[in-house]
């Protein structure tokens, strides 16, 4: 493949031959035309396939906030495919079920925002979910008011959950979940965003948070099981398949 600056024609978009001109964030490129193989797959390349579609399946569903919170990340990529190509390659595991992510490696938000020291997740019955964190910060990016933006994820229902109701000097955020979620375990995750420039931290884990039995799984201490689905496909719930709670 190759960057297309000026010709005499200058560049082009479409076929012609076995060229392909086409344009991708106001740069011209000029590559081959893709060959078809009737060759069976190796088991790399079916491994590889399945998770490029599983974490793209995944992002897909949070695009708007990877493109927002990874739009710092080095590189010309938007936010989402910045995600992918991080997670792609730090967040997948391999399963007797095929890939799967682990989020406790999962980043959906980038940056050099001061994070939090402490966090914790836990559950007051069925529906009421609490986050805490420290409120300290080591530099002086960090405002009290910055934004906290918290995400969670049901493996079961493969639904996300945004909450961004409150800052970093709140210390603490109470959030009644959607009934379609009663039961559920669910993987907490949070990131600020600065409220004096707009930049964000790097997401942090928090844990997973069984909503039945009001258990608490600390960052990187499980592993996903081969039960867990191997695509993320969403589902119709009572609120929706991604839920969203703005300020």
């Amino acid at each position: 493949m190759a960057i297309f600056y000026n010709g005499i024609s200058g560049p082009f978009s479409g076929k012609v031959g076995d060229v392909v001109g086409s344009k991708w964030r106001d740069i011209n490129y000029i590559r081959a035309k893709p060959k078809r193989t009737k060759k069976p797959k190796q088991l790399g390349q079916i491994t590889t396939n399945n998770s490029f579609t599983l974490i793209h399946q995944t992002l897909m569903n949070i695009e708007s906030l990877v493109n927002e919170c990874f739009a710092s990340y080095p590189g010309k990529g938007t936010g989402r495919n910045s995600a992918h190509s991080y997670n792609g390659t730090r967040a997948i595991i391999q399963t007797g079920n095929g890939p799967a992510i682990d989020f406790s490696r999962f980043l959906f938000s980038w940056g050099d925002l001061d994070g939090t020291r402490e966090t914790k997740a836990w559950a007051n019955g069925p529906l009421t979910l609490f986050v805490s964190w420290d409120t300290s910060t080591t530099t002086k990016k960090a405002s009290p008011d910055d934004e906290v933006i918290c995400l969670t994820y049901s493996r079961k229902l493969c639904a996300f959950l945004i909450i961004r109701k409150t800052v970093r000097k709140d210390g603490q955020l109470q959030y009644e979940l959607p009934r379609g979620l009663a039961g559920q375990e669910i993987e907490v995750m949070i990131a600020f965003k600065s409220h004096k420039n707009g930049s964000f931290s790097q997401s942090q884990y928090v844990g997973r948070v069984d909503l039945e039995q009001k258990k608490v799984s600390e960052a990187a201490t499980e592993k996903v099981t081969d039960e867990q689905p191997i695509f993320c496909k969403p589902i119709n719930l009572p609120s929706g398949s991604l839920f969203s709670c703005q300020r």
